[in-house]
């Protein structure tokens, strides 16, 4: 990056790196450089937002999986990560909507496993037991990993 600091693709690649080394400062830092150089992407924005979220920064991940919503509204897992940051942020009736809306949208399992898991929290959150009991199996059925968690949980 040194010999070619507008390579954007050196920004994107070493941030996807310290993402999966937990070093969401880091994530932060090379994804905002990536936004500057190359043309808007839902997928930089909503790498952006996971170091934010990751880092705490609730409010600054919730506007940057906007923006990857914006670009791309078909971007399930902009809105499953959104969900999250509303459920950190104690505003479950938003955290519904967005899990609601990467569920119809579909695409990757896990994502959909994470709004059903995300959205169970926010029916629990609310007294909706019912509701997060569904969500629950839902999950499980797509991803059974969950099921672990669930009985700490429960």
């Amino acid at each position: 990056m040194e010999l070619a600091p507008n390579l954007t693709e050196a920004y994107e690649k070493r941030g996807m790196l310290y993402f999966y080394q937990g070093k969401f400062n880091n994530v932060i830092q090379d994804f905002q450089i990536y936004i500057e150089l190359s043309p808007p992407k839902a997928e930089a924005y909503r790498m952006l937002g996971m170091g934010y979220l990751k880092s705490g920064n609730c409010q600054s991940a919730i506007y940057n999986f906007t923006r990857a919503i914006e670009i791309d509204p078909k971007k399930a897992s902009a809105y499953s990560n959104r969900a999250e940051a509303h459920f950190l942020s104690g505003n479950y009736d938003l955290t519904i909507l967005d899990s609601t809306k990467a569920i119809e949208i579909g695409g990757d399992p896990r994502d959909i496993a994470d709004a059903y898991r995300t959205r169970a929290k926010a029916f629990r959150k609310i007294g909706r037991n019912d509701l997060s009991a569904m969500d629950i199996r839902s999950s499980w059925k797509i991803d059974p990993r969950y099921a672990y968690y669930y009985r700490a949980l429960y």
